[in-house]
């Protein structure tokens, strides 16, 4: 029964790794410290989702920029390699 249990692939065990690192980080980044004698819960949730609701609003705003400083280098290339390969391709 315990090999059922605990029987996963190793990858399986670094995908189990790395959502234990993210939740972690954002248990973290909500200031929740579960040894304080004031835990409120229902604050850290509120917390949490008022810095998730900000991070996505930073997210919409602020996404055409990276976008368009990363289409103002990779399109010329893609473009010229485009043109370069054009007499070899099919």
């Amino acid at each position: 029964m315990l090999v059922r249990l605990f029987g996963i692939k190793p990858f399986g065990w670094v995908r189990l790794a790395l959502l234990c690192i993210l939740v972690g980080f954002f248990v973290m980044a909500s200031e929740f410290d579960p040894a304080s004698p004031n835990v409120n819960v229902m604050g850290a949730i509120g917390n949490f989702l008022n810095s998730a609701f900000l991070t996505l609003r930073w997210a919409a705003v602020n996404f055409w920029k990276p976008a368009l400083a990363g289409a103002g280098i990779v399109m010329p290339i893609w473009l010229l390699w485009r043109l370069i390969s054009l007499p070899f391709r099919r």
